[in-house]
């Protein structure tokens, strides 16, 4: 549910459903290097997302 300053810059009403797509890029070995959040109004988007496991032999990365 998006909060009043969302909602104010989305023109949307205060608790209105949005979509939250939160990344985090990495650098190996140096880890993570930028992290970043985008809303979106849920009543003008659609979002699809496809899922890919991590081979064995990768590093794990911690859950963001």
């Amino acid at each position: 549910m998006v909060r009043r300053e969302e909602a104010r810059i989305l023109e949307t009403r205060v608790g209105a459903p949005v979509l939250v797509r939160e990344h985090v890029w990495y650098v190996d070995p140096e880890g993570p290097v930028q992290y970043g959040k985008s809303i979106f109004r849920g009543d003008r988007y659609e979002m699809r997302v496809e899922f890919a496991s991590v081979p064995e032999s990768s590093p794990a990365r911690p859950p963001v």
